[in-house]
């Protein structure tokens, strides 16, 4: 979920370095993450100087995509109409980009953080930039890990997550219609590049 704030906050919340200036900002925009411990849990932030959210942009699109019907959107306040970005289906973006790509929705990173009893909130002012708060237990923050390494970065998953750990020869890769592919006990499984995925 942070790798996916993050990108979020640098493709959708920071301006072109053109627009920045023309608004009277630096032309680099800044993201700011940070973590604290706050009696029994881990309250992680992660702050942006970018554009802000529009809620009434939201609103807009939550309607015509059907998410919500007009009656109810109608009837939103404006912290409503920020956590709408959390609904499945939801997205601001018209174009994929090598930055955020097509990724995972909001919905899924809320599902993830709950997963760990944890909370996410969202605060955001236009033109100033938007922060996104999320607090998880404690005990639920310190957990045993699998270290693997994707290129040059090394990424830690909670063991609590891993199903089996498999050993993968060469000879059992290969590709099924445009998609790589592993053999393993008669079973066809899609391979996903960490890389691109994370």
């Amino acid at each position: 979920p942070l790798v996916h704030l993050v990108r979020n906050a640098i493709d959708h919340g920071i301006e072109s370095p053109a627009l920045r200036e023309a608004t009277g900002k630096p032309r680099s925009g800044h993201v700011r993450l940070s973590a604290q411990q706050e009696g029994d849990y881990v309250s992680i932030e992660i702050q942006d100087d970018g554009a802000g959210i529009d809620p009434e942009r939201l609103r807009e699109i939550a309607r015509n995509k059907g998410l919500i019907d007009a009656e109810a959107a109608a009837r939103l306040s404006t912290d409503e109409c920020l956590h709408l970005i959390f609904m499945p289906g939801f997205s601001t973006k018209v174009e994929v980009t090598d930055i955020s790509g097509r990724g995972v929705g909001m919905d899924v990173v809320q599902s993830r953080i709950r997963e760990l009893s944890g909370q996410i909130q969202i605060q955001s002012e236009l033109g100033r930039g938007s922060r996104f708060m999320i607090r998880v237990p404690l005990t639920l923050a310190i957990l045993p890990t699998l270290l693997v390494q994707a290129g040059e970065a090394v990424y830690a998953l909670p063991l609590a997550r891993v199903v089996e750990v498999l050993h993968a020869p060469q000879t059992s890769l290969g590709w099924f219609d445009g998609r790589a592919v592993l053999d393993r006990r008669s079973h066809t499984l899609p391979l996903i590049d960490l890389r691109r995925w994370l």
